[in-house]
């Protein structure tokens, strides 16, 4: 098996981006969402269906990995409103960079753990490529994310 590099985000699913933050300042003293994106992911193959959806990204930096509020934009089925709807606000997956996506299913897949691909995207601008993966760890997604060298 692959040695995984040091976590680099927990993703979180929320309703409200603003009110998360304010929460986890006022409940933990953790500081403020600094840093804030909004992503249009489009022709991603999610559950083995091509779609396009939005979601709205905050990250409040812990200093060694961050946490990742993440608010889904409209109705339309993503890996975001559907968690939402199904679980509630919840942890959604434990993300790391990775050099290569491949090679890590690959391996796991040697071992025997059957990964599924939950999502399979893009970054915008081709920056890289990033998959939500089931059955690596019990319980909770795995997100890889590769960045592309330019």
């Amino acid at each position: 098996m692959l040695p995984y590099p040091n976590l680099h985000h927990v993703g979180v699913v929320v309703r409200d981006i603003d009110q998360a933050g304010r929460d986890n300042t006022e409940r933990f003293g953790l500081g403020a969402v600094v840093r804030r994106t909004t992503l249009h992911v489009e022709n991603a193959l999610y559950r083995g269906k091509r779609v396009t959806y939005s979601a709205e990204f905050g990250f409040i930096d812990l200093g060694n990995a961050a946490i990742e509020l993440i608010q889904p934009v409209g109705s339309e089925s993503s890996p975001y409103f559907d968690a939402l709807n199904e679980r509630g606000e919840n942890t959604h997956h434990l993300a790391y960079v990775v050099p290569s996506i491949e090679q890590h299913l690959e391996a796991a897949r040697k071992v025997k753990a059957s990964p599924s691909l939950l999502l399979d995207a893009n970054l915008p601008a081709g920056t890289g490529r990033f998959v939500y993966v089931e059955g690596l760890v019990h319980g909770v997604l795995i997100e890889l994310i590769e960045l592309f060298r330019r």
